[in-house]
């Protein structure tokens, strides 16, 4: 969950090492060229099949407490198309726990969803009433972080439909994609965006609804609207299939092309597009400058005032805009320690004008897929099938994880040399240096967790970090034959890990049907005796706080979990918030206490 405020920000990752543009070709990476051949080769073949789910054991039948949140308790599992029970679009019973776009169906509110985005790169988007808001981000530089910044409140566009019911439900999602449907107020009346990772597009499909484009904006009075390459003046009326819109908090340019003509009402506060009657095909938006007229704080190559500067890569959006991608397929081959990552587009065209038809592309003069990669793609190098290199475009767009090119392809292979994974350093630890580990190896050894954390009344998330740091440190004493405190340490790690995963914690751990995940119920926590009674207002000797008779204030499942109702608590832990770090650590820890103990690990 993330902060109401104005300028929200939405990584605190560190940026990679920027690349010039202006090289060549990029490798395709450091593999051997007969393992590389072997790998592209198996990269031909079909996907492999969806991997199998780990358990279907009822969690009744291993003792955990089920719960079945009410409505008021979000998440809002109703997004789902799919009923509890009840197979979704993608076939599952499960619904994710851990997507890049979880947070932006988890809010039932409208201020709240502004606040569940997700980063779907170049975008950062959230649900709005009857579509999909989108801003692009920019980097925040401070003197102690760097960040991606970006502004809900001004400067971004909302892509929908006017004619459609409040509300969004999830029909489709896969590794590198999610669908939103928004029902009509009448039978067959709908309005559906796919949203697909690394794609420099908004896109809508429509059936029988009426598209619209807004901002909270304002339009430039100098270029104001352009239709078909017509300048236009707003507010009025105007007909076409190509609009452009230059915004003036962002000095934005934005491109929209409808796959129909559409006759649309145009006003300058708050910058509106709305067609005047339905369609049933698609529109589609992007950025095409983001230095119209070089007012950008953050986009611009030179800090304002500064010069207009060309819209590069219009062109080459408008040659592209006639084939959309809808989801992804995403494999992995391995030969040995080489690997290519596969990744298929899921591609549609727009529809023919009348015809109203969506078709998969099969047609031999269409465009392949426009999207973006990032510098770690640039880096490997993406390749077509044939296992040559694709080419890039110059810098598309800048964000904190680097700069974004654009690369024209249905297909991409990308070739991975895979480390080693070992309990212990690849290269072992440096024999001048091992004197000074030891010592603060023996150093840690010595700590101890909190008391609260030692009961299981604190958050999961740091009790995880504490569990997985000692059991890292276990392994470094392994390593450097301190066996005796390695296992010393491998115990109390096995014993803090018990805590939580046998119900033993006062936090206790539930699964919640309404989703379908494992989550925390929360402890209001108090060690003040007697309970509830207040330290600030009675005498030692009526109240007085002791850590050793902590206890939590709610009474725990399957009534009273304040996790339920606070997407803050516990980082957002009921609201599956970083679910990965939340359950990596105690996976960590757990597995470092087996590597110890093969028999407790049983």
């Amino acid at each position: 969950p993330r902060p109401p405020s104005r300028l929200r920000r939405h990584s605190r990752r560190r940026p990679r090492r920027m690349l010039d543009p202006g090289h060549g070709r990029p490798r395709a990476g450091a593999l051997a060229m007969g393992a590389l051949a072997a790998v592209l080769g198996l990269a031909c073949l079909p996907a492999a099949a969806a991997v199998k789910p780990f358990s279907t054991v009822d969690p009744r039948a291993l003792n955990v407490t089920v719960i079945s949140r009410e409505k008021r308790e979000g998440p809002a599992a109703d997004r789902f198309s799919a009923r509890e029970g009840e197979l979704d679009a993608t076939g599952s019973y499960a619904r994710p726990t851990n997507a890049w776009w979880t947070m932006m169906v988890l809010g039932r509110g409208f201020t709240e969803m502004e606040n569940a985005n997700g980063f779907q790169i170049p975008f950062v988007m959230w649900a709005a009433k009857r579509g999909v808001s989108a801003a692009m981000p920019f980097v925040l530089a401070q003197a102690n972080q760097i960040e991606n910044g970006f502004d809900s409140t001004v400067s971004f566009v909302t892509l929908g439909a006017s004619d459609v019911t409040v509300g969004h439900r999830v029909v489709y999602h896969d590794p590198l994609s999610v669908t939103f449907k928004w029902g009509g107020r009448e039978q067959g009346k709908w309005a559906k965006m796919p949203i697909v990772r690394g794609s420099p597009y908004l896109t809508m499909e429509y059936h029988d609804a009426t598209p619209e484009f807004d901002s909270p904006q304002v339009l430039d009075p100098q270029k104001g609207i352009t239709v078909d390459g017509v300048p236009g003046v707003c507010p009025g009326e105007f007909e076409g299939r190509k609009f452009e819109l230059v915004l003036v908090q962002s000095d934005e340019t934005w491109t929209i092309w409808s796959s129909h003509s559409l006759r649309v009402g145009c006003q300058t506060e708050g910058a509106l597009l709305r067609a005047k009657h339905p369609i049933t095909g698609v529109v589609r938006a992007a950025v095409t400058n983001n230095c119209t007229m070089g007012r950008s704080a953050f986009q611009c190559a030179k800090k304002p005032p500064a010069d207009p500067e060309p819209p590069h890569f219009a062109k080459l959006l408008e040659k592209h805009v006639d084939t959309y991608p809808v989801g992804a397929e995403v494999d992995m081959s391995a030969v040995g320690d080489a690997s290519v990552v596969r990744i298929d587009w899921l591609t549609k065209t727009m529809p023919v004008p009348h015809s109203g038809a969506h078709t998969n592309q099969t047609a031999s003069e269409r465009k392949p897929v426009l999207m973006t990669a990032m510098e770690h793609h640039r880096e490997m190098g993406v390749c077509s099938k044939e296992g040559t290199a694709v080419e890039h475009t110059g810098v598309f767009a800048r964000n904190v994880n680097g700069n974004l090119s654009l690369v024209a392809a249905d297909q991409w292979l990308m070739p991975y040399s895979l480390l080693p994974v070992s309990w212990h350093s690849v290269h072992g630890i440096a024999q001048h240096a091992r004197a000074t580990i030891r010592d603060a190896v023996l150093e840690d050894a010595q700590w101890q967790l909190p008391v609260n954390y030692l009961i299981g009344a604190g958050d999961p998330y740091n009790a995880g970090k504490m569990l997985a740091r000692l059991g890292q440190v276990a392994l470094v004493a392994q390593e450097l034959g301190e066996h005796t405190t390695a296992k010393q340490l491998a115990k109390r790690v096995a014993q803090n890990v018990e805590i939580w995963a046998h119900s033993r914690a006062l936090n206790r751990f539930v699964y919640d049907e309404s989703w379908g995940g494992w989550i925390s119920c929360g402890c209001l926590y108090d060690d003040c005796v007697p309970k509830g009674c207040n330290p600030n207002v009675l005498p030692p000797d009526q109240c007085h706080c002791e850590p050793s008779q902590a206890y939590c204030k709610n009474s725990g499942p399957p009534g009273d979990c304040p996790t339920f109702t606070d997407p803050g608590m516990d980082f957002g832990n009921a609201y599956y918030n970083d679910h990965h770090f939340h359950w990596g650590y105690h996976i960590f820890a757990g597995a470092v206490a087996a590597h110890f103990d093969a028999g407790w690990g049983r």
